[in-house]
C-alpha cells in the first residue's frame, strides 16, 4: 500500500497506520487515530470530558459553575459569588459583612456597617456633638468618663477643651455649696446674677461668702459681686432644686491660702474622699477643725473626731487654722474615691432647720448614754439641734439666728445651749450640763464639754479599763480592765471613729480582780478603733490603733 495515509512514511514503518509518520503526536503510547486527546498526553486529567489542550480552566472542572458566572469554580476568585468582588476591598461579596464596603464591613466594630456608618473609623462616632467624627478631631480630643471634648473649643495653645457636667442638687434654705469648676472657659470669677440663672426663676434669692453676701430684692444688691474656684458659699432657695451644671475643669490643680482664723473653701472634685485621705501633711496642726453643712470633725490628740469623715464635691468647707497656711490638695495618691449621696439623719418630733450660723459642742463622754440615743440641743424651748451618740466625741450642731425666717428662735450669739440626752429605749430626757459649763455661741466654733451635773457624774468607778497591749497592734491586741467590786457585768465592744459598732468581744459576769481578753482585728482595715467598756453604772473608753 505503500504511503496509503499520505504522510510521508510506508505503511510499513508507520507506528499507526492511517495516522501522521510517528502516529502518536503527543508521545502518550495512543495512536493518534484513536487518542481521544491526540494533542494533550494527560488527555482529560481532570475529568471534566474537555481535554486538557482545550480546558478554559485547566486542572478544574470546566462544567463546575457554582455561581453562574461563566467562570468555572476552579478558576473562579469567587466561586459563590457571581459578583466576585464588586467592591474591590480583596474579598469576595459572599463574605463581606456589608456588601459594596470594606471586607469587614465594619472596620471600627460598632455594630454599624461603614457603608451607613457616619463615622466608620471611630467606634464613638461624634460622641461629644462637636460636629466632627472623634477620629477626625483636629487635635486628636477623645472622650473621657465625666467629660465632653469638643473640637470646636479650643485655647491658642492649640490643646482641646472639654467641658465636666454635673447634676447638683440643693435643699430649700441655706446649702454650704462651691465651684470648684466654672461655666465659663478660662474665667477665674463667675457673676453672681448668671448663677442665679442657673435655678429656676427666683429660687436663688441669696448667695454668702466668708465675708461678704449678695441678696436679691428686685435686683441683685450686695459686696458679693462673684463667685470663684477657690471658695465656699451658702447659697439660699426658696424650694429645693436640681440644675444640670456644666463647667470647665482646671488645667492645674487649686491652689489655696488660708488665713488664720476661720476659712471658707472649695473641695476640688466632684466625687467624695476620705478626710484622712485628702488632707495633706502638711495641715496637721494647722487646721483645728472643719465644718461643713450640718457636720464637722476637730482635731484632738492627734487624730480627727465628728460626723465630718468625707469631702464631697461642690461642697463648702470651713477650715478653722491657728496659723496662716498655703496648700494643695493632692488627690491623686488621695486613696479611694466615692461618688455617695449622704441622708441627714434627724430625730422624729425634734428636726430643726439648717442655719448659716451654726457651732458645734463635742462631748467626750455620758456614763448613761446608750447605742441609739441622742443628744438634743436647746434654745430655751427650741430645737437648734440633734445628733445621734456615737459613743465618744460626738459632735452636736447648734444653729444660730441668721435674721432669716427658718432660723427664728435660734441661737444669738453668747446665748447659752442647752443640752438633753434622749434615751430612745424610754423617751426619757436627762438634763446633761450645768449652764455654768457651757460656753456661749459662737458662729463657726467647736467647743469640748467635759463636766456633766453633778448629778449624773457622781457615779463609782467599779471597773478600771487599763488599755490594750500592744498598741499600735496587727491583728491581735490583748485588753485588760480590773472588776473593783465582789462582781460586775461588763459589756466590751469595739467602735469605729464614727461611732459605729464593729465587734462584740465580751457580754459577761466577771468577779473581782484583773482580767484580759484577746481581740483580733484580722477583717478589719487599718485606722483608728475604740474599746468601749460599758458596766451598769459606768462607760469608759480607749483609742487603739490597727496597722497592717
Amino acid at each position: 500500500a505503500d504511503d496509503s495515509d499520505g504522510d510521508g512514511s510506508c505503511d510499513s514503518v508507520d507506528l499507526c497506520t492511517g495516522d501522521d509518520n510517528t502516529g502518536d503526536t503527543d508521545s502518550d503510547g495512543v495512536c493518534d487515530d484513536t487518542d481521544a486527546c491526540p494533542d494533550d498526553a494527560a488527555d482529560d486529567s481532570d475529568g471534566d470530558g474537555s481535554c486538557d489542550s482545550d480546558d478554559v480552566c485547566p486542572g478544574f472542572d470546566d462544567f463546575s459553575d457554582a455561581d453562574g458566572d461563566g467562570v468555572a469554580d476552579g478558576c473562579d476568585v469567587c466561586p459563590d459569588d457571581a459578583a466576585d468582588d464588586s467592591d474591590g476591598d480583596g474579598s469576595c461579596d459572599s463574605v463581606d459583612l456589608c456588601t459594596g464596603n470594606d471586607n469587614t464591613g465594619d472596620t471600627d466594630s460598632d455594630g454599624v456597617c461603614d457603608d451607613e456608618d457616619v463615622c466608620p473609623l471611630d467606634s464613638e462616632n461624634d460622641a461629644d456633638n462637636d460636629g466632627i467624627c472623634e477620629s477626625d478631631e483636629t487635635f486628636g480630643c477623645t472622650d473621657g468618663n465625666a467629660y465632653n471634648f469638643d473640637d470646636s473649643a479650643t485655647e491658642d495653645d492649640g490643646t482641646c477643651e472639654y467641658t465636666s457636667f454635673n447634676v447638683l442638687s440643693f435643699a430649700a434654705g441655706p446649702n454650704l455649696v462651691s465651684f470648684y469648676e466654672l461655666p465659663v472657659l478660662g474665667a477665674d470669677e463667675y457673676g453672681v446674677e448668671d448663677l442665679a440663672l442657673l435655678f429656676n426663676d427666683g429660687n436663688a434669692y441669696a448667695f454668702l461668702g466668708a465675708e461678704n453676701a449678695a441678696l436679691f430684692d428686685e435686683i441683685w444688691m450686695g459686696t458679693l459681686h462673684s463667685v470663684d474656684k477657690v471658695s465656699g458659699y451658702w447659697a439660699k432657695l426658696y424650694d429645693q432644686e436640681s440644675i444640670d451644671y456644666v463647667s470647665y475643669p482646671n488645667s492645674a490643680d487649686l491652689q489655696y491660702s488660708l488665713s488664720q482664723g476661720a476659712n471658707l473653701i472649695s473641695f476640688p472634685s466632684d466625687m467624695s474622699y476620705s478626710l484622712l485621705d485628702a488632707l495633706p501633711e502638711s495641715l496637721d496642726g494647722v487646721v483645728t477643725s472643719i465644718l461643713s453643712e450640718g457636720e464637722s470633725a476637730t482635731y484632738e490628740d492627734g487624730s480627727w473626731y465628728g460626723s465630718l469623715s468625707e469631702f464631697e464635691g461642690f461642697k463648702g468647707y470651713w477650715f478653722i487654722v491657728n496659723e496662716a497656711v498655703d496648700f494643695t490638695f493632692d488627690l491623686n495618691t488621695a486613696g479611694f474615691a466615692r461618688n455617695i449621696s449622704k441622708q441627714k439623719q434627724y430625730l422624729a418630733g425634734y428636726e430643726y432647720n439648717q442655719s448659716t450660723m451654726q457651732s458645734f459642742y463635742y462631748i467626750k463622754d455620758i456614763p448613761m448614754a446608750e447605742e441609739g440615743d441622742w443628744i438634743i440641743a436647746y434654745n430655751d424651748n427650741v430645737v437648734v439641734g440633734t445628733r445621734q451618740w456615737n459613743g465618744y466625741m460626738t459632735d452636736i450642731p447648734v444653729m444660730g439666728n441668721d435674721n432669716d425666717d427658718y432660723s427664728a428662735g435660734y441661737m444669738d450669739v453668747n446665748g447659752t445651749p442647752h443640752f438633753k440626752l434622749y434615751k430612745t429605749e424610754t423617751g426619757e430626757l436627762i438634763d446633761l450640763y450645768s449652764e455654768d459649763y457651757i460656753p456661749g455661741f459662737v458662729n463657726n466654733s467647736t467647743p469640748i464639754l467635759s463636766r456633766l451635773n453633778n448629778t449624773t457624774m457622781s457615779v463609782p468607778n467599779t471597773v478600771v479599763l487599763h488599755g490594750a497591749y500592744p498598741n499600735p497592734f496587727n491583728p491581735v491586741t490583748n485588753i485588760k480592765f480590773t472588776v473593783e467590786s465582789d462582781r460586775a457585768f461588763v459589756k466590751l465592744n469595739i467602735i469605729d471613729i464614727q461611732g459605729r459598732l464593729v465587734n462584740k468581744l465580751v457580754q459577761n459576769s466577771y468577779t473581782y480582780g484583773e482580767h484580759e481578753v484577746m481581740f483580733d482585728a484580722n477583717v478589719l482595715s487599718s485606722g483608728i478603733y475604740f474599746v468601749q467598756l460599758i458596766t451598769e453604772k459606768d462607760i469608759k473608753y480607749s483609742k487603739i490603733v490597727l496597722l497592717k
